[in-house]
């Protein structure tokens, strides 16, 4: 998967009002099948590009240090509390 092909993956957490991008989850990871990998897709006319944010452990740390700043969807809140495996 590449920052620009998105097609396969499927909503993770949204960015509040003020933010240029939203994430995605390439889940299962299919270079790494029991590993989810996030993406931050930059929103249409934002003008910021798009690209590899993370594993789930990175996701949890951002959450922890208070960096993650994006309302989860129920798949996202699932993979990080591990009931979606």
């Amino acid at each position: 998967m590449t920052p620009n092909d998105f097609d396969g993956a499927q909503p993770f957490a949204r960015g509040d009002a003020e933010s240029n991008w939203d994430y995605v989850v390439n889940w299962p990871w299919k270079d790494n099948p029991g590993k989810a990998a996030i993406w931050f897709v930059a929103r249409s006319g934002s003008g910021a590009d798009s690209g590899y944010m993370g594993d789930l452990q990175h996701i949890r740390r951002l959450i922890r240090k208070g960096g993650f700043h994006c309302t989860l969807t129920s798949l996202g809140e699932a993979l990080l509390d591990g009931s979606e495996h």
